[in-house]
């Protein structure tokens, strides 16, 4: 495979992790079994029971190759897909920047949302991908990871969709999603009437909207949260021993690694608090400051926090590469063919996924990066728009239509406007559309910054309910 400079860009992100080899059979033949000596009586004499059936162990040879340019040479399966993803997220990070700048310095010459529009094809791209392999046993016959994440996702569902539809957006969040769902109504049949119909939606359609995604935001980040608590568990599991044998850097970089682990556990309830409106943000707004103060706050705190989770990358993928080597430590306990191959055949699964285990991580991390540039694009938008009223403008069309109903009238002919008769009015309405859209800038700033939300809401309960399971039953 010949390598780019963006193939280059994109394995500096894992370049260094140590992965494992699959074995090869006539590795079976070199394998070493060391013989435990058994109960001696007060002659010296093996006990004759353990001396029929001695204790063994078998020293597994396992080979390890460094994540490079080489290793592209053993493994290239889902790197192609890795590769466009990482480069894609990059390129609409620096489009974000650029035209972001230019937004605040130049208003009126950037109106374009083609950066909005390419990051929302990333994150339905970033969802897809840790949806993968959901049903790879078929529909009908579902593992117990996958009920787990139905079992969560409907509960997501439910409870955002009772919360919204018996409470109401204000009671908890400071953005109210009714008035965003009228603006948006509003603009949607002023277009509808051009084409002959109108829409009627209740606002149980909007309530709708946000469970669905809570729920496959719930879904979708179920596996990668019990495997982040899996790796923090076993990292705290006996810390204190473990600091005890450690000195030097290595001891520093352990209690650095340590800290960095708690506080993504813990940023979240941070998020949670400073986004529930009754919590902190009543008592602070609009005594001390502005709700525009605030939500500039309130993104500060969510970029600390997204940043945060890239400290840990390597650390937590190397532990999921390290499952071969767990593998053979707990199972290969003696010099058995069969559980050889049973071994060999999960080691060279694990090699083959290195690629797309790499890819997942890379979505779980990137996932609330987009999350939160699409909501501080929406949020810029909002705050520096020149909009006077949230309805589009098809005065131009309106003018048309009522001088071609006065005209047929003196022609005492029949007036039947169509517009995709009239091209002229329908390139106006796409126009109008691409400039302001359909949807409201308060409906997708309600919608992303409930999202954010929820996404570490999901986050933190799934995560320490996985770690109260391991301390009540893996400790044992």
């Amino acid at each position: 495979m010949k390598l780019r400079k963006g193939n280059i860009m994109s394995m500096k992100l894992v370049k260094g992790l140590v992965t494992y080899v699959p074995p090869v059979d006539a590795d079976f033949d070199v394998l070493e079994k060391t013989n435990q000596s058994g109960r001696e009586n007060k002659k010296g004499e093996i006990n004759k029971y353990d001396r029929k059936k001695i204790s063994s162990k078998a020293k597994f040879p396992l080979r390890t190759i460094e994540i490079d340019e080489q290793f592209l040479k053993h493994n290239q399966e889902f790197f192609v897909e890795y590769d466009f993803f990482f480069m894609l997220f990059i390129v609409i990070l620096v489009m974000f920047m650029i035209t972001q700048t230019f937004r605040i310095i130049l208003p009126d010459q950037m109106e374009s949302n083609l950066t909005f529009y390419m990051m929302l094809f990333l994150l339905l791209m970033t969802l897809v991908n840790l949806m993968k392999n959901t049903f790879n046993q078929g529909y009908f016959n579902l593992s117990d990871e996958t009920k787990m994440e139905f079992l969560v996702g409907f509960k997501a569902f439910f409870v955002v969709f009772g919360l919204l539809k018996f409470y109401g957006s204000q009671t908890f969040f400071d953005s109210n999603m009714e008035k965003a769902h009228d603006k948006t109504l509003e603009r949607v049949n002023q277009t509808m009437e051009l084409f002959g119909g109108r829409l009627d939606l209740p606002y149980e359609f909007t309530y709708s909207i946000m469970a669905i995604t809570a729920g496959v935001i719930s879904f979708s980040t179920v596996k990668l949260n019990i495997r982040f608590a899996y790796y923090f568990f076993m990292l705290t599991r006996n810390r204190s021993i473990v600091l005890a044998t450690k000195i030097g850097d290595e001891r520093r970089r352990y209690k650095l690694l340590l800290a960095f682990m708690f506080i993504n556990l813990l940023s979240p309830i941070l998020i949670i608090l400073l986004f529930i409106q009754p919590l902190i943000e009543q008592f602070v707004v609009p005594e001390y400051m502005v709700v525009e103060t605030w939500r500039v706050i309130r993104t500060g705190v969510l970029v600390v926090a997204v940043c945060l989770r890239m400290m840990t990358f390597r650390e937590e993928l190397q532990f999921l590469f390290n499952e071969s080597y767990f593998l053979v430590q707990k199972l290969m306990i003696d010099k058995n063919e069969k559980l050889f191959r049973y071994i060999k055949l999960r080691i060279q699964e694990n090699f083959l996924n290195t690629w797309y285990n790499i890819y997942q991580q890379t979505c779980n991390l990137i996932l609330p990066m987009l999350l939160l540039l699409i909501y501080v694009h929406r949020l810029v938008s909002s705050i520096l728009s020149t909009q006077q009223s949230n309805a589009l403008d098809y005065q131009k069309i309106y003018t048309r239509i009522t001088e071609q109903q006065n005209q047929a009238s003196k022609n005492g002919l029949k007036f039947e406007f169509n517009i995709f008769e009239d091209t002229t009015s329908l390139s106006e309405v796409f126009a109008e559309i691409s400039a302001k859209g359909l949807l409201t800038l308060d409906f997708y700033e309600a919608i992303f910054g409930f999202i954010i939300f929820w996404f570490f809401f999901s986050n933190f309960l799934v995560t320490v309910f996985s770690l109260l399971y391991y301390r009540k039953y893996v400790s044992k």
